[in-house]
């Protein structure tokens, strides 16, 4: 997300759950932007080897809103990554 320059505000892993034959990683990401940058962290998400998965997201402008300036966004990003068991 940073290389798309967003600003990643914080990230948290949480504990893994298991899930079938493999554990289920949670990830909570918390970003700054623009939407164009916003749209170019997503096709880079897509890329991403292993597959990261999108259990929710949140989306929400920062300060006031005008017509005549790119808009800064708040985003909250939950996801998961699948381990496999050793």
């Amino acid at each position: 997300f940073s290389g798309a320059g967003l600003e990643v505000v914080s990230i948290q892993a949480l504990a893994a759950k298991p899930e079938k034959h493999f554990d289920r990683v949670p990830l909570t990401v918390r970003l700054e932007g623009q939407l164009t940058q916003w749209q170019t962290g997503l096709v880079a998400l897509a890329a991403q080897k292993p597959t990261v998965f999108v259990d929710g997201l949140s989306v929400q402008t920062i300060g006031f809103v005008k017509a005549d300036t790119p808009q800064k966004l708040g985003i909250q990003l939950n996801l998961y990554v699948m381990r496999s068991h050793p």
